[in-house]
């Protein structure tokens, strides 16, 4: 690479972060991180004019119909939401299940949960790792507590995990919660940890009301056996990224992005280009240009006619 293409300067959003966005060299800034800090960034490039491309937070959804292979669902779904410990921008962090199948995904996603191997990442068994910071643990355990508090069942986990091999990192069990409702916390405002959310619907029209009953719009994920069912959910659910009996792929080729409180631009895919580059429109003329006011040509006349 050209001296200077890449470079990597550690530090943390003040000062090291907030320098880069406030200054004027930097002609396009793309930033990844959480809505309020995006907000922060948008303010900077704004008193720049430079423009910006977000990828912010997430409350994806994940739809389970009443048609779709259980089994293969639930197990999209733990991966949707336990890989990285929940650490995901696009974390499947909300299961809504078709009231016939709701109590069998409850139990199903809960088994799984219980069962997942918890350890540190060096270990091939080990599934679901620690937590970044203690911080992030505190702000994970105190969501499970207002989620409980609120009327939401804790089916399983709701607390740290010890053990051998395990002291001194922050490690929070796979929790699910149950019965949530639109209203409640947990259910609107990113965890961003190893916490699932399962609420109930009663049809097609209310799964699509309660996956866009959030503020934010990164993915989204939707199991069902149904074409015409598919397709509905791609065009009405308000999501940069659908997946259908799937989640979690994300192919470097396909455009990556969100819409509402999740940001703007896309990362990957040919149309990533366009935040990096600019256009510069150049008409170059290929015969004598053609004079629309004969009058100015010089004729020795003056004045007005």
């Amino acid at each position: 690479m050209p001296a200077g293409a890449f470079n990597v300067v550690s530090g943390l959003g003040d000062p090291a972060g907030a320098a880069l966005t406030r200054h004027p060299d930097v002609d396009v800034l793309a930033f990844t991180g959480g809505t309020v800090t995006g907000r922060k960034v948008m303010q900077a490039r704004a008193e720049l004019i430079r423009p910006v491309q977000l990828e912010l937070g997430g409350k994806s959804p994940n739809v389970i119909f009443a048609d779709a292979d259980i089994n293969l669902a639930v197990a999209g779904a733990a991966f949707g939401i336990f890989y990285t410990q929940g650490e995901n921008c696009n974390a499947g962090s909300r299961i809504l299940a078709h009231e016939s199948v709701y109590d069998e995904v409850v139990e199903k996603i809960a088994d799984r949960a219980r069962r997942l191997i918890v350890g540190p990442p060096d270990e091939e068994a080990t599934e679901m790792g620690a937590l970044i910071s203690r911080a992030q643990f505190e702000k994970v355990a105190s969501y499970v507590k207002i989620g409980v508090a609120e009327g939401a069942r804790l089916v399983c986990g709701g607390e740290p995990v010890s053990g051998p091999g395990l002291d001194g990192g922050h490690f929070y069990a796979a929790t699910v919660l149950a019965d949530v409702k639109p209203e409640y916390r947990v259910f609107r405002e990113e965890i961003f940890g190893p916490v699932v959310t399962i609420t109930p619907f009663h049809d097609d029209d209310e799964a699509i009301e309660l996956a866009n009953a959030t503020d934010y719009g990164l993915a989204a994920g939707v199991w069902t056996r149904d074409i015409d069912r598919a397709l509905r959910c791609i065009q009405q659910i308000e999501s940069g990224y659908v997946w259908i009996n799937t989640f979690n792929s994300t192919p470097i080729e396909a455009p990556f992005g969100g819409v509402k409180l999740s940001g703007f631009g896309k990362d990957c895919g040919s149309q990533a280009i366009d935040t990096y580059t600019t256009w510069k429109t150049v008409a170059w003329a290929l015969q004598p240009f053609s004079d629309w006011y004969p009058s100015g040509q010089a004729t020795g006349q003056t004045g007005h006619r």
